[in-house]
């Protein structure tokens, strides 16, 4: 009797097939996995690094209002500068003015000032609280939420008429608050500076 030309041949059976099927799922489903996992992961580190950047850009300062540069008579260099600050309204963090670091930059010199006794004219070469404008806490050298202090800055050599300068004020963990601007060509004794 002859045979069917079919019997010899081997045949995929459902068995087999979900059992492949089976296979591909759970293959799938590690990778999904891992995919997932490292997505994660990654959002995590950035919205990390996003939270810390955000940190160190409103931890500081603000500066509120003008510069005013101080001349001892009409025409005469600015021997003193002063800026009012207050701490940063959108994080309400405090700063703390002893650890404040303020260096002076003009093309030719670049000085780091040292603190010197609060509420009192600065020496040259220092840098004092001069004026706390608005209080809410106690009187003390933490910059807290809603306060606002003018710091005055002495160089220890006078800037003159047209020299342009940067003043950068930086605190721990808050970016540096940089102004540039210029003293006039004819400084009067109190200038706003620009």
């Amino acid at each position: 009797m002859p045979r069917c030309a079919l019997s010899n041949e081997e045949a995929f059976t459902g068995l087999e097939a979900a059992i492949v099927l089976i296979a591909f799922t759970i293959v799938a489903s590690v990778f999904a996995y891992t995919v997932l996992g490292t997505g994660f992961m990654a959002t995590q580190q950035a919205q990390k690094a996003v939270h810390e950047g955000l940190g160190q850009v409103s931890g500081g300062l603000d500066l509120r209002g003008q510069v005013t540069g101080f001349a001892p008579a009409d025409g005469a260099s600015i021997e003193t500068l002063r800026v009012v600050l207050a701490s940063n309204m959108a994080t309400g963090a405090m700063v703390d003015l002893d650890r404040m670091v303020v260096q002076l930059a003009t093309d030719t010199v670049l000085e780091t000032l040292q603190k010197g006794t609060d509420l009192t004219d600065p020496s040259a070469g220092e840098w004092t609280v001069y004026r706390r404008e608005q209080t809410s806490g106690t009187p003390n050298n933490v910059l807290e939420p809603n306060e606002v202090v003018v710091i005055a800055i002495h160089p220890t050599s006078p800037l003159a008429p047209g020299t342009a300068f940067s003043l950068e004020l930086r605190t721990d963990g808050g970016a540096p608050v940089i102004l540039q601007r210029t003293v006039p060509a004819y400084p009067s004794r109190s200038n706003i500076l620009y």
